[in-house]
């Protein structure tokens, strides 16, 4: 059986890269959805695992194919749907000054240097590395909000490209500790607005390939590097350059499918599950300003599934990041994962087309939410992809709300001066 399954998702996987690359079609969610579907079941084609110092040639369960036929049968449909129904829509921004964008932009400012005086200043930028600091909710909503800056921003006037900047200098500042994701998920969000939505057939663009290959290179190299360029230890840099172990490279670009397969591997294998109190547990941290009290109430630590998998299975003192399949299936069965994965996929399809007929703020300020859950979703908790939407909420209604205040004051204010004239 595990042959047939095999030879299906293979079929599938080449099918939908060449579909996204040689259809003439608009370049979205689903464009990046496909492309993240193609990097993350990529080990799935060498029908082993093999990851250095945990693992070496293990068989990968039939299971896990027969999950990835599913999701990609599923965005394939939702994907066709969505070429032949939005055939004549092209999202274009208009975007012009206003008081939410100011607010954010102050917000933004505010939360990073809040943020960075609770670290420490020196700590922050000339400190230790990421495994030694923990970055606090202020910097948290730092981050997302610098990313929805830059959303609404971009097509701006001349005046807005200070945010622009300042949504630069965060995000630059965080990859210094590491934090990789934020700067992908930024250049992903370049890519949309640039490219516009618009229809092309991507093997005509063979020079974005290129940048897209030289920033995935840079990316991988930066992992080892970071450390060194933060304390500019130029001795140290030197001699990790000199001394270069390609092999090394190499698994650094591969090491995170392989991980993410390798956890979904050991659910199944083990059979893993949650107790319910997880899955309420995971529903209620949605919920802004939560700061753990279902814990508390309980008297019971939910540690995220990355460290579930750390301390019960895995041998190595370091980091295999998490599987956003491998917690759904924990937390629900087989049968609330295709419902999960069914439930991913259409959130995607209505924010694809949504993104193309409404220009709101909230809208605006949601995509870097939307992105991440597109491409990253594989490889982390569910936690921080609910966290994610939380931070965003957060700061959309501060926003929002610092918004209606102003302009009533600015409103009663005008009135009085009528009145009085």
């Amino acid at each position: 059986m595990i042959e047939l399954f095999y030879f299906i998702f293979c079929l599938l996987y080449l099918f939908s890269l060449f579909y996204v690359i040689f259809k003439k079609r608009s370049v979205d969610f689903f464009t990046l959805m496909v492309f993240s579907l193609s990097y993350y079941s990529f080990p799935l084609l060498l029908e082993e695992l093999t990851l250095v110092c945990v693992i070496e040639n293990i068989p990968i369960h039939e299971n896990i194919y027969l999950i990835f036929i599913f999701i990609y049968t599923v965005n394939f449909i939702f994907m066709i749907k969505t070429d032949y129904k939005d055939l004549n829509k092209i999202y274009v921004i208009n975007h012009s000054q206003s008081i939410e964008n100011n607010l954010l932009l102050i917000l933004t400012i505010l939360l990073f240097i809040i943020g960075v005086y609770f670290t420490g200043f020196s700590e922050y930028f000339f400190g230790t590395e990421k495994d030694n600091i923990d970055l606090n909710v202020f910097i948290g909503l730092s981050i997302w909000s610098s990313l929805a800056l830059f959303i609404v921003s971009y097509h701006a006037n001349k005046k807005n490209k200070i945010s622009i900047l300042i949504s630069l200098i965060i995000i630059l500042s965080v990859l210094f500790f590491g934090y990789r994701s934020y700067t992908v998920v930024l250049f992903l969000i370049f890519s949309l607005l640039f490219l516009n939505f618009q229809k092309i057939r991507l093997y005509k663009k063979f020079h974005y390939f290129i940048l897209v290959f030289i920033l995935v290179l840079f990316l991988t190299i930066f992992k080892l590097l970071y450390g060194t360029l933060k304390y500019a230890d130029i001795s140290t840099l030197i001699s990790i350059v000199r001394n270069v172990d390609f092999s090394t490279y190499y698994m650094l670009f591969f090491v995170d499918p392989l991980a993410v397969t390798y956890n979904l591997n050991l659910v199944i294998l083990n059979e893993t599950s949650l107790p319910v109190s997880y899955f309420f547990h995971r529903l209620i941290s949605i919920l802004p300003f939560y700061s753990g009290f279902y814990s508390e109430i309980t008297n019971y630590e939910y540690l995220k599934f990355s460290d579930i998998l750390h301390e019960n299975y895995h041998t190595v003192n370091w980091g295999l990041a998490s599987s956003f399949l491998g917690e759904l299936l924990a937390l629900t069965s087989y049968i609330g994962l295709f419902v999960g994965i069914i439930i991913w996929i259409f959130s995607i399809y209505i924010f694809n087309k949504k993104i193309k007929d409404i220009n709101t703020l909230f809208i605006k300020m949601i995509v870097p939410m939307i992105v991440y859950i597109t491409f990253y979703i594989h490889r982390v908790d569910i936690t921080f992809i609910l966290g994610s939407f939380k931070m965003l909420l957060i700061v959309w209604l501060c926003v929002t709300l610092s918004s209606v205040i102003l302009k009533k004051i600015s409103s009663r204010r005008k009135n009085e001066y009528s009145i009085s004239m």
